[in-house]
């Protein structure tokens, strides 16, 4: 009895842990992506590009449309 006791005490122990970890893990790849995002908002250089490119593709649609 004391030995099943004590393999039940160790799952639930091991289940709370793995979602401890999982949480942690899913937080950690947010802020991730969130400091992703905000160094992307605020690049100017990668700003520029973006608009650049917007400019070319334009320029291409109005190229057509002639």
């Amino acid at each position: 009895m004391r030995r099943n006791g004590l393999t039940k005490t160790l799952a639930r122990w091991s289940c709370g842990l793995l979602l401890m970890v999982t949480a942690a893990s899913a937080l950690a790849v947010q802020d991730l992506l969130e400091s992703y995002r905000l160094a992307q908002a605020s690049d100017p250089q990668l700003a520029a590009a973006a608009a650049a490119l917007r400019v070319e593709r334009e320029r291409l649609v109005q190229a057509r449309a002639l």
